[in-house]
Formats: structure tokens, sequence, C-alpha cells
């Protein structure tokens, strides 16, 4: 058995058979007793040239150590298989496993691309921490506003209620400065009246004085009279 390098164009439109066009090139090499030491899948790559009006195509690698028997078989899979555009078959004097520089610039841009969107990620990451500590602190400084809105609420309310028990107080105190005279005026009006009972018990006991007196006069003459009526008997 000899060591080859195949490499296979596949057509575009047929990109999604590609696996299963690896696995029966895969399985006609291990049944011939042959070795698959390196596969690669390239995937669509521009061509060199337009062939049958396409412009991109899919590429496999292949290193295999076969005998002709096996080789034969995959020359004519390549030449009446209407999914394959082109191939290429050579000799190597050893075996490949190393990646062909194609695939380690593959590995190496999506090594590149990993980490981009890695320190992407981790800049995604850090902007949303900073986001959700700006909103804490701006959630914290509204809570303090809250809090200080609250405050001040109360604060003026507790000042209208001392506004409003300091007005009642005055109208309270005013209240009581105006019924003083009145009180006094009918205290007053009530020693007036106490005063002009006074009096009037005064002059009835004046006028009863006076009657009793003008009885007692009247009754004098009339005894007399009566003494001068018994002396003359």
């Amino acid at each position: 058995m000899r060591h080859y390098e195949v490499v296979a164009v596949i057509h575009p439109d047929q990109q999604g058979r590609v696996a299963a066009m690896i696995d029966l090139y895969k399985k006609i090499v291990s049944d011939g007793g042959g070795v698959l030491h390196r596969l690669e899948d390239w995937g669509r790559r521009p061509l060199a040239y337009p062939i049958q009006n396409q412009h991109k195509a899919q590429y496999v690698l292949m290193n295999i150590e076969c005998g002709n028997d096996t080789l034969d078989k995959l020359r004519e899979i390549f030449r009446f298989s209407d999914f394959i555009l082109r191939s290429l078959i050579i000799r190597r004097e050893q075996a490949v496993t190393e990646p062909s520089v194609i695939m380690a610039e593959k590995h190496k841009k999506q090594s590149e691309g990993d980490s981009s969107e890695s320190d992407a990620h981790k800049s995604k990451k850090s902007t949303k921490t900073e986001n959700a500590a700006a909103g804490s602190s701006k959630a914290t400084d509204s809570a303090d506003v809250a809090t200080e809105a609250t405050t001040s609420k109360k604060s003026a309310k507790d000042a209208s209620k001392s506004d409003k028990t300091a007005t009642k107080s005055k109208k309270v105190e005013e209240a009581a400065s105006d019924s003083e005279p009145a009180a006094k005026e009918v205290k007053a009006e009530d020693s007036a009246a106490t005063d002009s009972a006074q009096a009037n018990q005064e002059t009835q006991a004046e006028v009863k004085a006076e009657d009793s007196a003008t009885t007692d006069e009247t009754a004098a003459p009339a005894s007399d009279d009566s003494q001068s009526k018994e002396t003359d008997k």
C-alpha cells in the first residue's frame, strides 16, 4: 500500500451531503484495508476560475494509505459523480498527519474570533456590571430622593398641622376675649337686677311701715272716744 493525498472539489449546492460523501470515502478506504491518516473539511472557498458557472465550492482533503483497487474506486466515483466539480490525487512518500496550512489559518481565525468573542463577552459583562452598578446607584439616589420627599411632605404636614393648631388656639383665645365683655355685661346686669330687687324689697318694707303707722293713728282717736263715752255714763 502507498500513501496518497486526495482533494475533492464538491458542488456548492451539495453542501448538505458533504458529510455523507465523506463517510462513503472513509468506508471505501477501510473496506479496502487502507488507513485514513488525515481528513480536513475546508468548507466553502472561492475557485480560481468559474466551473459550471460556480465561483465557490466545498473543499475536502484526505491523506490515505491504500492499495490500487481502493484508489481506482475513488477515481471512478470522482469521475462519474455529478457532485464532484474537480478532483486531484497525488502520491506521498509518507503519511501526513499534521494540519494543512489552510486548516491552520482557519483554526487561527477561529481562535482569534473566539478570543474576540470572549473579549466582547467580557466587555458586555463589564458593561452590564457597570450598568447594574449605575442602576443600583440611581435606585439608591431615587430612594434617597423619595425619602427626602417623604420627609419634606411629613414636615409640611406637621407644619400645616401646627399652623392649624395655632389658628385654632388663636380663634379660641379671640372667642374667649370676645366672651369676657359679654360675661362682664351679664354680671353687671345680674348685679343691677339684684340691686333693683333689694330696692323693691326696701320700698315694699317702707310702704308696709307707713301703712302700719297710719293704722295705728286711726285706731288711737277711736279709743279716746270710747273712753269719753264711758265717763259720761
